[in-house]
């Protein structure tokens, strides 16, 4: 199947070379009048190149002939290599580059040069516009005069308007979208000339009539209008590349598993895979990516802006910004009336923007540094937990997927072999999330809030991205010891039976699957916990959530080096995606954040189930053989520690041992320090016990009627009746204990 493709590949590259040399744009010669849309937009570039110098255009052909020489130079290496997939990477490569500069060959029309000053000359309408109707005609010739007349717009050498000046992003009005016109008159008026924005859904409900300018500039006419061109052209363009990636992977799967339909399927390769290439080349054409990248960061900016602007609810004649204002976080409570005149179709966009480079072309998020970064995350965190900002959950969730985006992976390394190579990495990502000015906002509002009436978006994510630790992690290693017992068996010859063998075959390659996805997913999960408590300490060792964590650790750890270890070794373990080195090493380094924290190490000690004097020692073993011997330092201070807790906890298990029922805890059996009562049930609880319920599920454990922590009483009288009989317990425990050590003196 990979040679089909591979046959695909090669014949679009012949092809859009053979059109790029044929349609030269430095010809002399009108092309023939039958050509195609495309080649017509060559044929009058050509014409009006005529006008240039002839040395110029000497040089220019010269230059190109030079750089399709040295295309063909590297499409040569490519051909002349062994067949594998890379080949895909560097094919995409040469055809990215062929098709920049096929685009880039063709000279800027200069149809709507503008300054400052309404009496700038134009050049002439271009030919092209002769070919509508005179009514069309008309109607550009008022938007050209419209353009002139409020001037200042900054143009590129392509004709576009850039959005980088910030004197006149903030003076983009918002409210574009609520504006309704109802004929040529009033659009003209109010500049208002796109039809139909005004039915888009936008970000919040309005409540009322909502806000309208008097008049709109043509920059703002400019932002709506280019990002409703991508909602109606990239977005579509990317959801069929997704579809067709999708067809093309059944094919490749079902070419595996039938031989019957061979010519059948790679025909429908060859078609489905020609569309993929040419839809995928276009897309990630290189000044489109560099175009969008701003248009993107510049209304990041300018949207973070119109949420601060705390002066838009009174009534006023424009809307727009006006001045850059510093964003301090946490962000007001109250939001801002011209967000429900904001379509939803602009973070639609940066979403789809997104989730496309990450996958397709990473090296886009690291070309444009901290000018694309930064504006983007302030986006991604004054929207993702703001309901009152931005109601469509969807779309706050797709805001999760922006920022997953940004994540660093370890194999975006810098690989100078490849034709266009990436010499920053994901380094830009990785100084995003150390140097970001509000990067620890949703951390130290999780911190600020643990007991709030509703849990902080932070605090929900690590409650369930530890839940997703916990079940990823063993599923995968049920799923290594299930492999482990099939593949004893089968080389034992414990399937003579030939329908019982094909049935266990099936039974284990469905189980590697399964195993895979949880290998792959557990070890990710692990990796971000790692991530979170090198920077973020205190949420991880609040009395809510220091014992799941200290003993999700100690159960992983146990299993991973203790004497079960050997219970996971399968052959072909690459295959499977099982990797248990990685996976202590992140462990380990996780006791190592966590260290400095007394609730974390006496949570640690404290886990009856996985927690013994011998487990850091058998993890030290393992840190050696795998290359982590630079952690063993600091994991011997986390031991030393731990075993000085565990002494501790020994003591007052034994002293208090003989608690009274109504002391402990219904639901750990643990003792209570701080019991609340719940007002459905009546029953007393711990409250870090029933706070860490509540994360997962608003609900009485008792009775399933709502419950949240504002609803819970604290249990003063038992409280004091706990702590007496405690301190009774241990003046009774140390004077037992003097009285001994008299005796023995």
């Amino acid at each position: 199947m990979w040679e089909c493709t591979f046959n695909v590949m090669k014949r679009t590259y012949k092809d859009l070379k053979q059109f790029v040399l044929q349609h030269d744009v430095y010809s002399k010669e009108p092309l023939n009048d039958k050509v195609t849309c495309s080649q017509a937009g060559v044929a009058q570039a050509g014409q009006i190149r005529r006008v240039l110098e002839e040395e110029e255009e000497e040089e220019e052909e010269e230059e190109t002939i030079t750089l399709v020489s040295e295309l063909d130079k590297e499409m040569e290496k490519i051909l002349a290599s062994k067949l594998d997939k890379s080949k895909w990477t560097l094919y995409q490569q040469v055809l990215q580059r062929y098709l920049h500069f096929s685009q880039h060959s063709l000279p800027p029309e200069n149809t709507t040069t503008t300054t400052t000053t309404p009496e700038v000359s134009v050049l002439p309408i271009p030919a092209v516009l002769n070919t509508v109707t005179v009514q069309a005609r008309k109607q550009a010739e008022i938007l050209l005069e419209h353009i002139i007349s409020r001037g200042g717009i900054s143009w590129n050498s392509n004709g576009e308007p850039l959005f980088t000046d910030i004197e006149k992003l903030i003076r983009i009005d918002p409210t574009y979208c609520a504006a309704s016109v109802s004929g040529d008159e009033e659009s003209q008026q109010k500049g208002v000339h796109a039809k139909g924005l005004d039915s888009e859904t936008c970000l919040i409900p309005a409540e009322g009539s909502r806000p309208c300018a008097a008049n709109y500039s043509f920059v703002t006419e400019c932002l709506f209008l280019v990002h409703h061109s991508l909602n109606l052209g990239f977005n579509v363009c990317f959801q069929k590349l997704m579809q067709l990636n999708q067809s093309i992977g059944e094919i490749q799967n079902a070419h595996t598993q039938n031989s019957n339909m061979l010519q059948t399927l790679e025909e429908q390769m060859k078609r489905l895979m020609t569309e993929y290439l040419s839809l995928r080349g276009a897309l990630l054409e290189t000044s489109a990516m560099e175009g969008m990248s701003h248009l993107h960061a510049a209304t990041a900016t300018w949207l973070v802006q119109v949420v601060v602007d705390v002066d838009s609810a009174e009534e006023r004649e424009h809307y727009f910004p006006g001045s850059l204002r510093p964003v301090h976080f946490p962000l007001s409570e109250h939001a801002s009336p011209t967000l429900a005149c904001v379509p939803e179709f602009l973070l639609e966009n940066l979403a789809s923007f997104l989730t496309f480079v990450r996958r397709f072309n990473p090296r886009t998020l690291e070309e444009n540094a901290e000018r694309f970064l930064n504006p983007i995350l302030t986006l991604i965190l004054t929207f993702m937990d703001a309901p009152h900002r931005m109601l469509n959950p969807h779309l706050r969730a797709r805001m999760a997927e922006c920022l997953e985006s940004f994540l660093p992976h370890p194999e975006e390394r810098n690989d100078l072999n490849q034709l266009n190579p990436n010499p920053f990495g994901c380094f830009h990502r990785e100084q995003l999330f150390l140097t970001h000015p509000h990067r620890l906002h949703l951390a130290k509002e999780a911190e600020a809030n643990m007991e709030a009436t509703t849990p902080p978006l932070f605090l929900r994510f690590i409650n369930l991205l530890m839940n997703d630790a916990v079940f990823l992690l063993d599923e995968s290693l049920n799923n290594m010891a299930q492999l482990r017992t099939m593949q004893t068996a089968r080389d034992a010859g414990e399937w003579a039976d030939v329908r019982e063998q094909t049935q266990n075959e099936r039974l284990m390659m469905h189980t590697g699957m399964i195993a895979r996805f949880d290998n792959i997913l557990g070890r990710e999960t692990i990796h971000i916990l790692e991530l979170l408590t090198s920077e973020i300490t205190s949420i991880f060792c609040h009395p809510t959530m220091v014992e799941r964590i200290a003993s999700m650790l100690n159960y992983f750890l146990y299993h991973l080096v203790g004497p079960n270890k050997k219970n996971f070794k399968v052959k072909d373990q690459k295959e499977y995606e099982f990797d248990p080195a990685n996976t202590v090493l992140n462990i380990c380094k996780i006791y190592v954040h966590l260290v400095d924290s007394d609730a974390f190490c006496s949570a640690v000690s404290q886990d009856g189930r996985s927690y013994s004097p011998q487990l850091f020692s058998l993890a030290e073993d393992v840190l050696v053989r795998i290359g982590g011997a630079s952690l063993i330092s600091d994991l011997q201070t986390v031991a030393s520690k731990v075993s000085k807790l565990a002494t501790q906890y020994q003591t007052d298990e034994a002293m208090l041992s003989d608690a009274p029922e109504e002391f402990l805890d219904p639901i750990m059996s643990t003792l209570m320090l701080d019991p609340v009562i719940l007002p459905s049930s009546r029953t007393t609880v711990d409250r870090s016990t029933i706070a860490r319920h509540l994360l997962s599920d608003q609900s009485d454990p008792f009775n399933r009627a709502p419950l949240t922590m504002d609803m819970v009483r604290s249990n003063d009288l038992l409280k004091e009746q706990i702590t007496a009989w405690v301190s009774e317990k241990r003046q009774s425990y140390n004077t037992s204990l003097t009285m001994n050590m008299d005796a023995s003196s």
